[in-house]
């Protein structure tokens, strides 16, 4: 996504104003900085700098060529050309220096002559290899086959995503999804483990979910875990977002909604899982044969209010019985408490609940739960869940409401 000195966009009323772009009036600039980084390929991040920095050229508007780069770049493998390791010839070069200096003209080319030699290698190769791991030194890999308007495109929803790691707080409504897409979303939610609270009423449902300005998360990882919501939220077709954003001095709601016509950036697969859970599934799927462990938990409606979406069920093939896991990586104090008493009251009987105890998943100490619960510093542990949802597992009564 587009970083801060990329972003164009002004605050207008208290809005946020992003600079999209009409693919009638920017086809061409893009078609420009495509042929560009193509022709550079195999060359250096300096020598396309450089060849930038008449961006002019291209484009009245700088910042936009450089944004274009930048998001074509996304794509476009860059690989260190290198016949040594930066590192271990630096390493040579400096403890070789190190004695000699001050290190003069005849002096440097004596210690490089000897590094070379100790490497079988030559002094150019050795000169090529002292700081070709800086990413201003990197090569530009082949260009990807992507149309102009495909480019474009992409800059808005990088642009977009760019905003919202200015965003204290982020809003979703979605209105009448189909409880395959409400359940979907909400895996994406789970699977950028953020901060989120569901509530709906009249097939209405709004997420209220922190954003990377607020206190408990302020932290790059998160900002980018936020911003990534997006794409998966494009997928719908009625829907809202609003982000509560602040840039330095300028603060103003950012608005986003289809109208606007952003573009996911590929197909979507349903299926959000973190790998720490993929590991947990398979440890558990050892160890608790033959019950069979799965992700496809079904959406569970509480009071019209709260919904639950457990991340792992457990079910005994043999006798029908079944145990839902909820893992929760961040928690507000707060919150938590909110939610733990909705479950506690009316969630299910047959819920075991993981929670993160680390100092950086909560803004506080973790309150007494009572009940089938699992604090966890780094990942669940696979041995106490099992025991636990032994315990509760249950046959499941005619059916939970989708």
């Amino acid at each position: 996504m587009l970083t801060g000195n990329l972003l164009r966009f002004r605050v207008h009323g208290g809005v946020v104003k992003p600079g999209f772009l009409d693919p009638r009036e920017h086809l061409v600039v893009a078609e420009q900085v495509i042929e560009l980084v193509r022709s550079l390929e195999g060359e250096t991040r300096d020598v396309l700098e450089a060849e930038l920095k008449d961006a002019a050229s291209i484009h009245r508007d700088e910042r936009l060529v450089h944004g274009l780069v930048s998001v074509l770049l996304d794509d476009v493998d860059e690989k260190m050309a290198s016949p040594h390791d930066p590192g271990l010839v630096r390493s040579k070069l400096f403890a070789l220096a190190g004695p000699r200096q001050p290190l003069g003209p005849v002096a440097r080319a004596e210690v490089v002559a000897a590094v070379a030699a100790e490497l079988a290698s030559t002094t150019e190769a050795i000169e090529q290899s002292l700081y070709a791991d800086l990413p201003s030194a990197a090569r530009l890999g082949a260009t990807p086959d992507i149309s102009p308007e495909a480019l474009l495109a992409r800059y808005d929803l990088r642009l977009a995503q760019g905003l919202l790691l200015a965003a204290r707080s982020m809003t979703l409504t979605l209105t009448r999804p189909s409880p395959k897409r409400l359940r979907a979303l909400m895996r994406a939610l789970k699977f950028q483990r953020l901060l989120f609270t569901v509530a709906g009423q009249d097939g209405v449902w709004t997420l209220q979910i922190d954003g990377p300005g607020s206190p408990l998360t302020s932290s790059a990882r998160y900002g980018v875990q936020f911003a990534n919501v997006l794409p998966a939220l494009l997928h719908d077709t009625d829907w809202s977002l609003t982000g509560d954003c602040i840039f330095k001095t300028r603060a103003g709601l950012l608005k986003l909604g289809p109208e606007l016509g952003l573009q996911p950036l590929r197909r979507e697969t349903g299926m959000w899982t973190a790998a720490e859970e993929t590991a947990l599934a398979e440890r558990l799927t050892t160890l608790a044969a033959p019950w069979q462990v799965s992700f496809d938990g079904e959406l569970v409606v509480l009071d019209g209010q709260h919904v639950l979406l457990p991340d792992l069920v457990l079910r005994d093939p043999e006798t029908g019985r079944e145990a839902l896991i909820e893992i929760v990586w961040r928690w507000r104090r707060a919150a938590f408490e909110r939610r733990w008493e909705v479950l506690r009251r009316i969630g299910p009987k047959n819920l075991v609940l993981a929670i993160a105890t680390s100092e950086k998943a909560g803004d506080g100490a973790l309150p007494a739960l009572p009940g089938p619960v699992h604090g966890f510093k780094q990942v669940p542990n696979a041995r106490t869940l099992l025991s636990l949802c032994r315990d509760v597992a249950s046959v499941p009564s005619s059916g939970l409401p989708p």
